[in-house]
């Protein structure tokens, strides 16, 4: 059946291909001119230009010509017309045979060829004949190329009426961009729209195959990344910059952890309940404690952590100030910008006016300490670090502290060692029940009959008092009843003699860091030797160090006279319901004990606990006070007088540096102003009764908080440690210039995993 141009129709074409595969004659060539998808009127017309010039490249096997754009020889002329004048049997041979193999490799040949000249025919190939590619990474471009090592299905499409166009009209589907009457640039935008690989498959020859290698191994990484600096870091990397991401949010965080502590200073500051990771409870008002138990995240907080951590371990008292003092001035900062003003003149003028406080503020001295060896002295020196800590007690915790630095303290007041004062917790009764005494009081009960001697010469083993027994495992064998009283004979004898050895050397007190053997016990109690076991290795070494005695491995290895320790008494005494036993130097013993221990009392193990560290910063004032003995007017009074002389130096500057400085003097007002708030007082009536009196020239007046609101701190006793102070304020203008300076924060994502386990309780007591 022909069309009315002379050319076959379709389902005439359709129909002789049946009858070839069901064995009836073979089909009839399609002749020069003829092409199955046209539908031109006049035999051989092109549907888009109507023309016979060129023979037609857009469909398989067509012969027409045509001078469209684009418009090429086919690679299918030459060889259909010189089929098409043969025999029809031996056509139909080659097709069943190598002719078949070869018209699938011309079909891609013809396809990379068109898409390199048009690039659109080939990709809508790809896209409505995906299973072309099927199980294939990368499309192979020549016939003698592979696809990446993948095998390559082999399906070639037989026309191009075959293919759909998604979006396009019915009138328009099935035919090629040359039938439809497309541009070559309307051709190229749907291709490229369409492909699945845009951009990935070359247009030329030169290198394809390694350019499009090399872009597949990148894709996979550059598809994921971001513009600008996130693509620099991992994924889950956090970054901030600028004055209003990093440096806003940094002051605001500070202020945060200074908004937290500040209602804890001073002698009426609030308690703090804190429940740590491990949900131990802690009620206290002292900032270090409340710092180190919670767990701060936040990078620009964590340094001001760490600055009052410090300032905590060189001074033992002036962490919360160290918070404070920082936190103002990160406020003060904050409106400065808000100003105008460029982060680096702020932190220049905070260091202009750090140094000219260390200047001023060793000329506001008031007091000096000078006899080290009074407990009266000493109560004195640390009266106003326990009195804002344990305001109501401090008379009774500054008297222990005072009496039990006097007893240990060496001619030489410099070389006084804070770790020579003990404390030993004993739950029960109040803190007036409370006393000093000049040894070591073990908190457990000795062994055996003998609880008291006096005097006491003491031996101290670090193993346990048990026969010897060899580092492999042996088997004895044992024939009679009488080898076996014979064999505990022996262990029994050769512990006796070693318990007689001990006791010829004039020993009568044994104390072990191990466990004590039964039959060892026996005969120690035969012997009138006392016995106690102490287990942490640094209450052993505390001891031996009290009682001068030398430390021995086990009580195989001989020991001498000379090994031994002396106190006056060792005996057992009952605090409580607590059984101690105590090792004491008496007042007319020759040798003084080089520890003394504070034995404190209270009725819960918060009290206790509270206390405890109250008498440690106590005794680290007394140790700053040892090496500087100068102090200045506390309450508040110092840093009134050191933020009138700061604003008198900030108006002598022409710079932009004058606007901090003032700042900094300003912020110094926060320890008066928040005293005054902590005890409910009027803080604009005490800030401004309080910069009269130092206009006057009265630089005594401080905040009283038991009085009239202001008066002379110094006739009450309220006195700071001179370095303390000043080390507090170097520390908190040190970390505001450091947060100051930071102008981007990064932070890496989280590693997985449970977090290591942080040391808990005193650095005394962990084994490392």
């Amino acid at each position: 059946m022909r069309t009315p141009g002379g050319t076959p129709s379709a389902s005439s074409d359709r129909a002789a291909r049946s009858s070839s595969r069901a064995g009836g004659a073979a089909p009839t060539r399609r002749s020069a001119g003829a092409c199955s998808s046209s539908t031109a009127t006049g035999a051989g017309g092109c549907p888009a230009s109507r023309s016979r010039s060129r023979p037609c490249s857009a469909c398989p096997g067509c012969t027409r010509t045509c001078s469209c754009a684009g418009a090429r020889p086919s690679p299918y002329a030459s060889r259909n017309a010189s089929t098409s004048s043969g025999n029809n049997n031996n056509t139909t041979r080659y097709d069943r045979q190598a002719g078949r193999r070869r018209r699938r490799r011309d079909l891609y040949i013809y396809k990379a060829d068109a898409y390199s000249k048009t690039r659109g025919i080939a990709r809508r190939h790809t896209r409505h004949r995906s299973r072309i590619w099927d199980r294939q990474p990368s499309p192979p471009r020549y016939l003698n190329e592979g696809g990446g090592g993948s095998k390559i299905t082999r399906r070639p499409v037989r026309s191009c009426r075959s293919l759909t166009t998604v979006g396009q009209p019915a009138a328009a589907q099935g035919r090629c961009s040359w039938d439809r009457g497309d541009s070559a640039q309307q051709t190229r935008g749907r291709a490229e729209r369409a492909s699945p690989w845009r951009g990935a498959w070359p247009a030329t020859k030169t290198d394809d195959r390694r350019r499009w290698v090399r872009r597949r191994q990148t894709g996979a990484t550059m598809k994921n990344m971001r513009r600008g600096m996130p693509n620099l870091f991992k994924q889950g990397t956090q970054h901030l910059s600028g004055v209003a991401d990093a440096v806003v949010r940094n002051i605001e965080a500070c202020k945060q952890l200074a908004k937290m502590t500040r209602t804890s200073l001073g002698p009426n500051g609030m308690n703090k309940m804190v429940i740590n990771h491990l949900d131990k409870l802690f009620v206290t008002s002292d900032a270090a404690t409340i710092l180190k138990e919670t767990d701060v995240v936040h990078p620009a907080a964590k340094m001001m952590v760490l600055a009052a951590n410090q300032q905590d371990y060189e001074c033992g008292d002036g962490a919360n100030s160290v918070i404070v003092l920082a936190g103002e001035l990160m406020a003060k900062a904050e409106a400065l910008l808000r100003m105008g003003l460029h982060p680096a003149d702020i932190v220049r003028g905070f260091v202009l006016a750090g140094d000219r406080a260390m200047e001023i503020l060793p000329t506001l001295t008031c007091h000096t300490h000078d006899d080290f060896l009074l407990a009266s002295a000493l109560s004195a020196a640390c009266f106003s670090a326990i009195c804002a800590k344990q305001y109501g007690v401090e008379a009774q915790l500054c008297r222990l502290i005072g009496e039990a630095c006097a007893a240990v303290m060496p001619k030489d007041a410099k070389a006084f060692n804070v770790d020579n004062v003990r404390v030993c917790k004993v739950l029960g009764g109040t803190l007036h029940q409370s006393q000093v005494v000049q040894g070591v009081v073990v908190a457990r009960p000795p062994h055996g009959t003998v609880h008291r001697l006096s005097p006491a010469h003491i031996a101290v083993f670090v193993e346990s008092i048990d026969a010897s027994s060899t580092d492999t495992k042996g088997t004895v064998a044992l024939t009679s009843a009488q080898e076996l009283l014979d064999y505990s004979l022996g262990e029994e004898t050769l512990m006796a003699k070693t318990i007689e050895a001990i006791r010829a050397t004039g020993c009568n007190c044994v104390v072990t860091g191990g466990k004590i053997s039964e039959l060892a016990m026996h005969f120690l109690d035969q012997a009138g030797v006392l016995a106690v076991t102490i287990p942490s290795k640094f209450e052993l070494r505390r001891l031996a160090r009290s009682v001068g005695a030398t430390l021995n491995l086990n009580i195989h290895t001989p020991i001498q006279a000379a090994d031994l320790g002396f106190c006056s008494s060792v005996a057992l005494r009952d605090i409580g319901a607590q059984s101690c036993t105590v090792f004491e130097q008496g007042a007319a013993s020759q040798q003084r004990s080089s520890i003394a221990t504070i034995v404190l009392r209270g009725s819960t193990d918060n009290y206790l606990n509270d206390y405890e560290r109250a008498i440690e910063d106590g005794v680290n004032v007394v140790r700053a006070t040892c090496r500087d003995p100068r102090f200045v007017c506390g309450a508040g009074a110092a840093e009134m007088a050191l933020s009138c002389q700061l604003a008198e130096y900030a108006s002598t500057l022409t710079g932009l540096e004058q606007y901090a400085v003032k700042a900094y003097a300003e912020a110094l007002e926060v320890f008066p102003r928040t005293l005054a708030q902590n005890s409910g007082l009027d803080e604009t009536q005490i800030l401004a009764r309080l910069y009269a009196a130092h206009e006057r020239g009265d630089g005594r007046v401080g905040v009283d908080v038991d009085g009239a609101g202001v008066g002379d701190v110094q006739g009450k006793g309220v006195v700071d440690h001179l370095q303390t102070k000043a080390h507090a304020i170097r520390m908190a203008t040190d970390a505001a210039a450091t947060i100051l300076q930071v102008d981007q924060i990064i932070m890496a994502k989280a590693a997985g995993g449970p977090k290591p386990p942080k040391g808990q309780g005193h650095w005394d007591d962990r084994e490392d």
